[in-house]
């Protein structure tokens, strides 16, 4: 088979950008808290920005004349600061192979490319990141000459089990995740208290930040989420599960309008893991308390989450009555 690998031409960057979708659909699967699902128009546009740029170039492998492999590639200069000498540096920014292509030295031709025009440019190195999860990538460029230099780490600092971490991710909530998060409020609530997906669609554009979702790992769909608003009133009113409206991104309170896990979800642990998240990226907004409604049954659930019963409240909110229940944030 014979392997060809050259600077891309424009009118290959729409199939370049396809090979650039499977690579970024691994790194939603690896890390799906950190990664943004789907491949919206602005990745797409990243690629022609950095071909029309002056500081960046795109090679792709050809293997009988289709394209089996891509590099995108930064020309970066960093100056002299007080921590660092001046570098310049050879950076490669993306690399993938299609799956068709794999262990066929598409990789390795790549490698070998960039490494004749880094040295023709005057580049002393090449300098890449890669993330853990991704073993094969990593065996490879080892295998290729490349050397750790450096290392992120990372300590977690929210208790969480390990069960829940193999498993689930948690993470923010996107414009296309509406319809699911409906969805799963539907399966959670009786028709009389379920948010509408219209709502459900206001309250995504409207408070997204006020938003966590919990992802299963092997499916990457959705499978639970918590959803609130911001007022400064000290009490929960019924008017706010209707009228997203009433949000003030600037209340001093977050008003949690769902707690929803998918029954067959249910008791492992997720609306814990989610809670804990929720309440801590309130917390860092400046949120001085969550408040949040439920029926009696939950009350001691919710007590183990941290929050406090204030008794029962005056919402007759689907025709039942509900306790008011608070968590103090600030």
């Amino acid at each position: 088979m014979n392997i060809e690998v050259r600077y891309a031409k424009r009118e290959e960057l729409d199939q370049v950008n396809e090979l650039r979708r499977m690579v970024n659909d691994l790194h939603v699967k690896g890390r799906p808290e950190h990664f943004r699902p789907g491949f919206g128009a602005e990745l797409q546009d990243h690629l022609f920005n950095r071909f029309d740029s002056e500081c960046a170039d795109v090679v792709v492998a050809l293997c009988d004349h289709e394209i089996s492999g891509f590099a995108m590639v930064d020309y970066v200069y960093k100056p002299l600061s007080p921590y660092n000498m001046d570098r310049y540096i050879y950076h490669v920014g993306e690399f993938g192979v299609s799956d068709r292509y794999r262990r066929m030295g598409v990789a390795s031709a790549l490698i070998a490319f960039m490494k004749n025009e880094a040295f023709q440019r005057g580049y002393s190195q090449i300098e890449l990141d890669v993330w853990e999860f991704n073993d094969d990538a990593i065996s490879f460029y080892f295998n290729q000459g490349f050397t750790r230099v450096r290392q992120f780490l990372e300590l977690d600092c929210i208790p969480e089990n390990s069960f829940f971490k193999e498993h689930y991710a948690l993470r923010s909530i996107l414009p296309d995740d509406a319809e699911r998060a409906a969805y799963i409020e539907a399966e959670c609530f009786p028709p009389s208290e379920a948010c509408t997906l219209s709502i459900m669609k206001e309250r995504v554009v409207a408070a997204s930040d006020c938003f966590i979702a919990a992802v299963d790992r092997s499916t990457m769909q959705i499978i639970g989420f918590i959803n609130g608003l911001c007022t400064s009133e000290a009490n929960l009113k019924d008017e706010l599960f209707t009228d997203t409206g009433l949000h003030d991104p600037n209340g001093e309170n977050i008003m949690i309008c769902s707690v929803a896990v998918l029954p067959e979800y249910q008791r492992q642990g997720i609306a814990r893991a989610m809670m804990a998240e929720f309440l801590r990226r309130q917390k860092l907004a400046g949120r001085k308390e969550a408040i949040l409604t439920c029926v009696p049954g939950k009350i001691s659930m919710y007590e183990k989450f941290g929050f406090i019963d204030r008794g029962e409240s005056d919402s007759t909110w689907g025709g039942e009555k509900w306790h008011e229940m608070s968590c103090r944030l600030n």
